[in-house]
């Protein structure tokens, strides 16, 4: 007999937060964070950011800086695509602070497009409780099955290094089973729905199949 004392919700959520530094960068920017800790009265948030190289950091860091909450930035280039970013945010202004203070726990926390986005645990009517927070913007929420949190989860951070050709492409050969043995689909298919020639689709295919692997194992 299935347990039913404990029964998290899961959500994804997606918000326009104005007058934050996610909204002030340049709309190409994307990060996921991959942790943070509370230090001297400032919350620390580490993120993995892309498409930002070394020549880029100084104006990023002035973007980001011209949210007053913001104190610091350091920033360190990892390669010609991705840096590892260091900010500190004087927590009685940080959202995430305030998420966590109202019992909602991000599982995910990613920035794409000047939007913020979410995937948490709550059991509180978290539409109700972030109408009542200044300059947020809710664009989407969606509860989400138990599924769908794990593969969300499981490919996080190789999200961000994807372009969203590479997402889209690796998506759709998912939902037709083209890596199952046997294949559900063929090369020629995917191809015709793409509109692409099967040579295109097979150099984007393997493109983004190795870029996955190099990110996971280099």
């Amino acid at each position: 007999m299935e347990d039913n004392r404990y029964n998290p919700l899961f959500f994804r959520i997606k918000i326009r937060h104005d007058n934050c530094w996610t909204s002030l960068i340049p709309q190409d920017y994307r990060d996921i964070m991959i942790g943070y800790f509370y230090s001297n009265d400032m919350l620390r948030a580490i993120r993995v950011s892309t498409h930002f190289n070394k020549n880029c950091m100084q104006s990023l860091k002035n973007d980001i800086k011209m949210d007053k909450s913001v104190k610091n930035v350091k920033i360190y280039n990892m390669d010609n695509i991705s840096s590892i970013i260091e900010m500190n945010v004087d927590y009685e202004n940080a959202f995430l602070d305030k998420l966590i203070k109202n019992s909602i726990f991000p599982l995910k926390t990613s920035v794409e497009n000047n939007y913020e986005n979410y995937i948490f645990t709550a059991n509180t009517n978290i539409k109700k409780l972030l109408s009542g927070f200044k300059d947020i913007k809710i664009m989407s929420i969606a509860e989400l099955k138990y599924n769908i949190v794990i593969s969300e989860l499981s490919h996080s951070v190789i999200d961000i290094f994807l372009t969203e050709r590479q997402r889209n492409i690796l998506k759709l050969s998912i939902d037709n089973n083209f890596f199952n043995v046997p294949r559900g689909t063929s090369n020629e298919l995917m191809a015709e729905q793409l509109s692409i020639s099967r040579m295109a689709f097979n150099l984007e295919i393997r493109k983004t199949v190795n870029k996955i692997i190099n990110k996971m194992y280099n």
